[in-house]
Parts: C-alpha cells; sequence; structure tokens
C-alpha cells in the first residue's frame, strides 16, 4: 500500500509540484511535462527504451526526483536490475518528501533482494576521492568515480582506480554471490620528480585503455549499460502512443 501511494505521487503533473517561482521555471516544468506524458504513454506500449529517454529529458529539463523513479521502474520492466536499483537509490538521495521516500526505500529493499540471489553490492571508494573507477569482466564494463555503490555478477572483476598526479590502483576483485563487498584504495602520489615520467606514464594506460576498447569491440564483449539506440531511433521517428504508466510488480497502476 505504501509503494502504490508512492506511485500514484509520481503521477502527478510537474507544474503541481515545481515552484512556481519564475517565468523560466514555469516553461521549464511544462515543458518536462511533456516529456513525462511521452514517457508514460510508452511506458504503458512496453516501449521501455523509449520511455528511458522521456523520463531522463524531463529530469534534464526539471529535475524532480519522481523522474529518476520512474527510469528505475522502466529498467525494472526490462529486466535490468542494475540499472533500475541504481535510479531508485538516486531517487531515495534526492526526494525532499519523507514519505515517499520511505515508500522508494522499500522498492529498494525488494531489489536489493532479488540481487543478492545472483550478485554482490560493491562499495568503492578512494583516497583522494573523484578517482576514475573501470570495472570489466568477461560480460560488462563499468565506468563510475569514487566514492560509488555498485552490484556486480559473481566472478573475477579487473579494477582500475586512476586520477591525475597519482599512481594507478589495479586488482582483481573476486565476487561472491549475495555479499557486500568494501574497498578503500589509498592511491599513491607521484613524487614531484617524476612529474613528467607520471604524465607519459598516464598517457600509455589510456592508449591502453583505447586498445582494449577496441579488442572489446572487435569481439563483439562489450555490452554497454547505457546503451540507447533503439531508444534513440525510435525517438527520431517521433513515436507516440497514449496511456499512462501502469504499477510495477510491487504496486498496482495509479489512478
Amino acid at each position: 500500500m505504501a509503494v502504490a501511494v508512492a506511485m500514484a505521487a509520481m503521477s502527478t503533473p510537474v507544474a503541481n509540484l515545481h515552484a512556481r517561482g519564475s517565468k523560466g521555471k514555469t516553461k521549464a516544468a511544462a515543458k518536462a511535462a511533456r516529456y513525462e506524458k511521452k514517457g508514460k504513454n510508452a511506458y504503458s506500449k512496453g516501449r521501455y527504451d523509449v520511455a528511458i529517454v522521456a523520463f531522463e529529458l524531463a529530469h534534464q529539463t526539471d529535475p524532480q526526483p519522481r523522474f529518476l523513479f520512474n527510469i528505475g521502474r522502466c529498467h525494472e520492466r526490462k529486466g535490468d536490475l542494475f540499472e533500475a536499483i541504481k535510479y531508485i537509490q538516486r531517487y531515495v538521495d534526492e526526494a525532499e518528501d519523507a514519505e515517499g521516500r520511505e515508500d522508494a526505500e522499500e522498492v529498494f529493499a525488494i531489489l536489493r533482494g532479488k540481487l543478492l540471489k545472483s550478485s554482490a553490492e560493491l562499495k568503492l571508494s578512494s583516497e583522494p576521492d573523484g578517482a576514475a573507477v573501470l570495472l570489466t569482466s568477461d560480460a560488462r564494463r563499468i565506468k563510475g568515480a569514487t566514492p560509488m555503490t555498485v552490484w556486480l555478477e559473481a566472478g573475477d572483476w579487473k579494477l582500475k582506480v586512476s586520477r591525475y598526479g597519482f599512481v594507478a590502483h589495479r586488482e582483481v576483485v573476486p565476487v561472491a554471490v549475495g555479499g557486500t563487498l568494501d574497498l578503500e584504495i589509498e592511491l599513491v602520489s607521484r613524487d614531484d620528480d617524476d612529474d613528467e615520467t607520471g604524465a607519459e606514464e598516464e598517457e600509455e594506460e589510456e592508449e591502453e585503455d583505447d586498445d582494449d576498447d577496441a579488442d572489446e569491440d572487435k569481439a563483439g564483449a562489450e555490452v554497454d549499460p547505457d546503451a540507447r539506440a533503439p531508444a534513440n531511433a525510435a525517438w527520431a521517428r517521433g513515436r507516440e502512443v497514449g496511456g499512462c504508466c501502469p504499477g510495477s510488480p510491487w504496486a498496482r497502476a495509479p489512478a
């Protein structure tokens, strides 16, 4: 029931939630509402990639947290729980409404329980923070920046943590199903006298990464979780369908 309340709140028109403090903000809210409508229409027809693009555009135009929740729902319907939980977590972090945040936390707990059956949660931090992160396995390639939390399938993952002026950290992280890994990486600063050498090494590392990318593309091994080709193609053709976002497996559709 609590989740159903959150779902209903998500369907409230943007203009009703967005502060009308200025003409510019009103225009942004109205534009976001149009994107939101397109997203709901696409969602109702099972065109989740198109819906994701619409909700992302709505959030870029008027960053209301509920758009993040809807993006998470789309990913869940696609079966991509890794992306779904990421957006639900962002909603939990950004939602100002206490009740809505609590409802989303219930959804997060459900997703987390599902993921723990086939994967593990990695919490990665570094000193200093803001370091670039690259995680690769046979099936996936994930980029980010510290601190970050990500869900990984069981297996061995290659980890690289790098930041300009510091020696890149590399290791293989074994991941077991059903656990939580906490990794704290302390990056080693390059000596002042070795600045030039360090820059050359970093340039070589970038070239190595480019070579890895090319090899993965040729082998067809890389899976980009942010790929939006089908959605963008449909969006370019201007497809529009009718309807409203139905509920997820956690709740019935809002009225």
